[in-house]
């Protein structure tokens, strides 16, 4: 098949994907399709004419259309489409101590390093599934370091989409038309830009950080990226035109010198601290407080770990709190629950998420 027979193709299964409507053809000439969203026409030669020298510009004009819809460069949509097994990932690291394509070895190294990292961190916390280990190994098998273009400094990678369809009936996050690679590549897209946002102001606590999505081992990867020398981190997706993509998952995000700043406050926030979902875990009620006109109440539990007891507080809408009291001010249950532990002169439990409550004699409140 030749060049312009492929790219035609793809472009003619791109239109249909994304909903454009045959209006019609000038015969042995064009055929024309619509856009539903607006008067946009993409015009591509018939069939016997795509090899025709006449048809490169028919071809060009279509892609050039096509990208700026998309938002995207040329060359970018070009790319998805010659490479649909794959989505790309640029990182874009610039300063003023970096130079034109040129960036110390070390500082390369480590960021290499920071971004494998950071994929093999969030596929593995996006997949709760029989056999997670395997598939996150297989994601990581399909990424590629690809040669650097020139700017700032830019590490470039394509990662496979892998076709195999996730459909494992334990997970509800997990959605069956996706491709293991786009499935993954989406959520860490969304949570770096979820991130980004969180960070344009100074982080408050520890469970304010994680219920974003950040660990000390995630702040430690993105900030390998940011090296030294480095002011700012653009992170860039290129999604492949193969599969749909999700309207929430961007194609840009960039991290400044501000949220490098915020990183690194995280960072050592989240030095000493640690979660764990405990299953049954034995909790004795102290007390209830529902202070006058508050929309919540407080429940003030005693968390009995193996070696030592430590004391949360769970706030709690009205229909729960009426239940929990039900079992009198002081009552013993075992709750099942996401917990944040805190080290430092007195160490520290919040309840992170909470799943389920046993309030004994097989009664539970589940959430």
């Amino acid at each position: 098949m030749t060049k312009n027979r492929e790219l035609t193709s793809r472009l003619e299964a791109y239109l249909d994907e994304h909903r454009y409507y045959f209006k019609g053809a000038i015969p042995n000439r064009i055929r024309i399709w619509v856009s539903p969203f607006s008067d946009a026409e993409i015009t591509l030669p018939e069939p016997a004419l795509v090899d025709h020298p006449q048809s490169n510009e028919l071809i060009k004009d279509a892609i050039t259309d096509l990208a700026k819809d998309r938002g995207v460069s040329f060359s970018d949509f070009l790319n998805s489409l010659e490479n649909t097994e794959c989505d790309t990932l640029e990182i874009r690291a610039s300063g003023e101590q970096i130079a034109h394509g040129r960036i110390q070895f070390k500082e390369a190294l480590e960021a290499m390093d920071g971004l494998y990292s950071l994929l093999k961190l969030s596929a593995s916390n996006n997949l709760q599934v029989k056999g997670k280990n395997s598939l996150v190994n297989e994601y990581l098998d399909g990424v590629n370091m690809l040669v650097p273009k020139p700017g700032s400094f830019i590490y470039r990678t394509e990662i496979k989409l892998l076709k195999q369809k996730l459909d494992d009936e334990n997970s509800d996050k997990l959605i069956e038309t996706q491709s293991l690679g786009r499935f993954l590549n989406e959520r860490l897209a969304i949570q770096l830009q979820s991130i980004v946002a969180q960070l344009q102001s100074s982080p408050k606590s520890q469970s304010e950080l994680y219920r974003i999505g950040l660990s000390h081992k995630l702040c430690n990867y993105l900030l390998k990226l940011f090296s030294q020398s480095c002011d700012l981190v653009e992170f860039k997706f290129n999604w492949s035109t193969c599969e749909p993509i999700n309207i929430q998952a961007p194609q840009k995000i960039t991290f400044s010198k501000k949220q490098k700043s915020n990183l690194e406050l995280a960072r050592n926030l989240l030095k000493q601290s640690s979660t764990k979902v405990y299953k049954d875990l034995p909790a004795f009620i102290e007390k209830y407080i529902w202070p006058k006109d508050a929309e919540i109440g407080k429940v003030c539990l005693k968390l009995q770990f193996d070696k030592e007891e430590l004391v949360c507080t769970l706030e709690t809408n009205e229909e729960l709190y009426g239940e929990l009291k039900k079992l009198k001010v002081k009552g013993e249950v075992a709750i099942t629950a996401q917990i944040l532990l805190i080290e430092g002169v007195k160490r520290r439990a919040e309840i992170l998420e909470l799943y389920q409550i046993n309030t004994g004699k097989s009664q539970f409140i589940d959430f």
